[in-house]
């Protein structure tokens, strides 16, 4: 059983050998960068300043919306089966999902969609995408979602994370990424520039290809671009 103590405010939930501290949502997400911050400021730097400095909010389509809808079913289904794509059921345990998790160091925090431990105790982050990938390779914003997965278990286990997986449901197809020391800087370095934008207040001057600019982040209608 997972149990479940309130201890100044912050949830303190203990399975086992495992602690797992976790915050009522709204109270530092301030002063903290969320997972999809890092996505954002990887796709464009903007995103992040209309959605944490101007609160303004994205008009989403209703493929976007479906995603959303069809990501919960997704999970869900893993959860049942115990197993996701070719993978194993007796390799690949799953030990939790939609997790909550912050650093105070990093200043981050996220849900991890699925966290799972494989036969010999090593422990990484799954994350879910309802879309497909980038020609059989994982986008570069995802990638460094998976990233910051894999440092938020580090600190929130105590365990070490080397690797982590996405799954783009469109194309039931699993890819990996290995989770390196310059990886990990770069995803701090990222993690200040972030901060950065928010304290400041200050509209990036960064600019993406043309080519980004779809309408697919939602904020087309906003950006002076």
């Amino acid at each position: 059983m997972l149990m479940v103590e309130e201890r100044m405010g912050v949830k303190r939930m203990k399975k086992k050998d495992l602690y797992i501290y976790t915050s009522p949502r709204g109270i530092i997400d301030e002063n903290y960068v969320t997972l999809t911050d890092i996505k954002n400021w990887i796709y464009c730097p903007k995103i992040v300043y209309y959605n944490r400095v101007l609160r303004v909010k994205p008009l989403v389509g209703a493929v976007q919306e479906a995603g959303k809808r069809i990501h919960k079913e997704e999970i869900a289904r893993i959860m049942r089966r115990k197993g996701i794509g070719k993978w194993e059921r007796k390799i690949y345990i799953l030990k939790e999902k939609e997790v909550e998790l912050y650093s105070q160091r990093l200043r981050l925090r996220g849900i991890v969609d699925l966290i799972v431990m494989n036969e010999y105790g090593e422990i990484f982050p799954v994350e879910i995408k309802y879309m497909r990938s980038n020609k059989g390779r994982i986008w570069l914003d995802h990638r460094f979602q998976l990233i910051a997965q894999a440092m938020l278990i580090e600190e929130n286990y105590n365990r070490p994370v080397k690797r982590a997986y996405i799954y783009y449901c469109v194309e039931q197809k699993v890819l990996k990424t290995r989770i390196t020391k310059k990886d990990k800087e770069l995803l701090e370095e990222i993690i200040r520039k972030i901060l950065d934008i928010i304290e400041s207040e200050e509209e990036p001057k960064t600019r993406v290809p043309k080519s980004r600019c779809t309408g697919g982040c939602g904020y087309a209608w906003v950006c002076k671009r």
